[in-house]
């Protein structure tokens, strides 16, 4: 991908967004949706495959990869948020890190989505497009501020992850009635919208109370493409039928 003028510099890099020269901002906008695009082209690229090639029988007796992709998805995140913060902004590690954390992302999107027929799968894809562009606009004309809501949209995230490990335990022992997923699956998509919101008004900087900084673009693609990934998973257990 090519370099936009004054993104790498010593200048720039360390500013938030809203106060580099607009030529610089508008070139970190175009780096961190142009990564975006090719982290979702690769998604679709590996997923769809299994959609269209494989069967639930498959998923079943291939759980193994299924959990090395989920481990190493967490890891690679953990890294790059905690760890590996440094290395996540300098270049070319940030752009491996984030191509292996896709990979793994795509495979677990795929054993997914072979669980479900392909036209739920379009459904939920054109769905998600659909609800990312209107928020994205929305988020872009919008005279509120949701940056300030970092706090409460992260403690929407926790309770979230606590409803789907309690899921997960009950599970192992008794069938979760469809109803209970369904509300799950539609408290999600609330979340994840939000989350559009705030990610997008970050990465746009301008009036708004937090934004990134001109060497987060992979951060920032990062956040966009694990929003769009959950809403498209959520609205999918939410509208898809099962194989």
């Amino acid at each position: 991908m090519v370099c936009c003028p004054g993104l790498e510099g010593d200048d720039y890099s360390k500013q938030p967004v809203s106060s580099v020269p607009q030529y610089v901002r508008n070139g970190f906008i175009r780096k961190v949706y142009g990564i975006l695009s090719v982290q979702l082209l690769l998604t679709c690229a590996i997923a769809i495959p299994f959609n269209l090639l494989l069967t639930p029988a498959f998923v079943a007796t291939h759980m193994g990869l299924y959990y090395a992709a989920l481990f190493g998805t967490l890891a690679t995140v953990l890294g790059m948020a905690c760890c590996c913060g440094t290395a996540a902004r300098t270049f070319p590690t940030n752009y491996i890190l984030l191509f292996v954390l896709t990979v793994f992302q795509a495979i677990l999107v795929g054993f997914i989505v072979t669980l479900y027929t392909g036209s739920s799968v379009l459904i939920a894809m054109v769905t998600t497009g659909v609800i990312f562009t209107v928020l994205s606009v929305y988020a872009w004309k919008t005279g509120t501020d949701f940056t300030g809501m970092g706090a409460y949209l992260a403690a929407g995230l926790s309770a979230l992850c606590c409803f789907s490990f309690v899921m997960w335990m009950f599970s192992m022992f008794m069938p979760i009635p469809h109803g209970v997923k369904l509300i799950y699956s539609f408290l999600g998509v609330i979340l994840f919208s939000f989350y559009i919101v705030y990610d997008t008004q970050l990465i746009i900087g301008g009036k708004h109370e937090q934004e990134f900084s001109v060497d987060d673009y992979c951060f920032a693609a990062l956040n966009l493409y694990l929003d769009i990934i959950n809403m498209f998973l959520n609205i999918l257990q939410l509208l898809g039928d099962r194989r």
